[in-house]
């Protein structure tokens, strides 16, 4: 006669195969990111830095430079990072949150304003200054 301690031994060693297929499976895909939309915002960030410091007068003109050089530097490293999120639908949802912003605050209106969801592994929101 089987024991059934005997029997749930013998069950659990027949089924382990499926329980360890479970763990193998992916829990999260990554969406697919626009390589365009990067691109764009970044020929956005490298226009706007051109308009800064061309707008700058002659006496503050190599200070102003070196900071907007600096700012647009840390923004093409995320830009060009594979952290940044830029699929379609992460876009879709970012930009009708930031129009629900925008539309409660005027002074926000006449700004050129980006939100990119990033990969990083800690909660954040920062400026860059570039829009």
């Amino acid at each position: 006669m089987n024991s059934p301690g005997k029997t749930l031994l013998i069950l659990l060693y027949f089924l382990s195969p499926f329980f360890g297929s479970a763990q193998l499976k992916k829990v999260y895909h990554f969406q697919k990111d626009d390589s365009l939309l990067k691109v764009n915002y970044y020929m956005q960030a490298l226009q706007t830095q051109t308009l800064l410091i061309s707008s700058v007068s002659k006496e503050y003109k190599k200070d102003y430079t070196e900071i907007f050089e600096s700012r647009f530097k840390e923004v093409a490293r995320l830009l060009q990072s594979s952290s940044t999120v830029t699929s379609p639908e992460a876009q879709q949802y970012l930009q009708s949150l930031l129009k629900k912003i925008v539309d409660v605050n005027e002074e926000l209106k006449p700004l050129n304003i980006r939100l990119i969801f990033t990969r990083d592994s800690w909660p954040n929101a920062y400026s860059m200054g570039e829009g």
